[in-house]
C-alpha cells in the first residue's frame, strides 16, 4: 500500500508537470505565431510593415504639405493622396495627377513637400538649417510677392532653424535684409555681406 501510495503520488507531480508542460508548450506557440507573423511582415518579398510605416509617414507629410502649398497658392491647390499624389484645384474641383503641372506651380508644389519632410524630420532631431534653390523665376510676380512675404514671416518666426534661400531675383533678395551677395566683377566673383 505504501508503494502504490508513492507511485500515486509521483504520478500526480508528473501529471501536474505535464499540464504545467502543456501550458508552457501552448503559450511559445502562440509566441511563435506572433514571431512568424512579424517575420513574414519585415522579411518576406512584400515588405508588409514597412510599407504600412511608409504609408503612414506618406499621408502625416501629405498632410503638413497640404498647408504650405494651400498657403503658396492662395488656397487655389492641394494634394490628395490615392494610389498616386494628385493636385487638387479647389476652384473647379479637377483633381490632375503631378506630372501636370507647370514649371511654377512644380516649383510651389516641391517647396510645399519639402517644407513638410522638413517638419517631419525635425519632430525627432533637430533640423537646423534648410536651403531652397532657386526655382522662383518660374513663378508670376504676384506668386512671387506672395510666397516672398510668407517665407520672409516663416524665417523671422523660425528660431530655431537658419532657412537660406539662393536666388537671383532682385525682389526676392530684397525682401530680406540680411542676406549675401555675390556679385561678378570681370572674371572673378566678390562676397558682399548685407546687414
Amino acid at each position: 500500500y505504501g508503494n502504490l501510495q508513492k507511485e500515486l503520488e509521483n504520478k500526480k507531480r508528473e501529471l501536474q508537470e505535464k499540464e504545467e508542460l502543456e501550458k508552457r508548450k501552448e503559450q511559445l506557440n502562440e509566441e511563435y505565431e506572433i514571431y512568424e507573423i512579424l517575420n513574414k511582415d519585415f522579411w518576406d518579398s512584400k515588405h508588409r510593415f514597412p510599407d504600412y510605416v511608409s504609408k503612414i509617414v506618406l499621408h502625416e507629410m501629405v498632410e503638413i504639405a497640404n498647408y504650405y502649398f494651400s498657403k503658396f497658392t492662395s488656397g487655389n491647390y492641394t494634394f490628395e493622396l490615392d494610389d498616386d499624389l494628385y493636385v487638387l484645384e479647389k476652384n473647379t474641383g479637377h483633381k490632375r495627377p503631378v506630372s501636370s503641372l507647370s514649371g511654377g506651380e512644380t516649383f510651389l508644389a516641391s517647396l510645399s513637400l519639402a517644407f513638410a519632410v522638413a517638419d517631419i524630420m525635425s519632430q525627432n532631431a533637430p533640423l537646423e538649417s534648410l536651403f531652397i534653390d532657386e526655382g522662383f523665376g518660374s513663378l508670376d510676380a504676384e506668386t512671387r510677392e506672395s510666397l516672398s512675404d510668407f517665407l520672409f514671416e516663416h524665417i523671422r518666426g523660425s528660431s530655431d532653424r537658419v532657412i537660406g534661400i539662393i536666388t537671383h531675383i532682385d525682389d526676392i533678395a530684397d525682401k530680406f535684409s540680411q542676406r549675401i551677395e555675390i556679385e561678378k566683377r570681370g572674371g572673378s566673383a566678390h562676397i558682399k555681406v548685407v546687414y
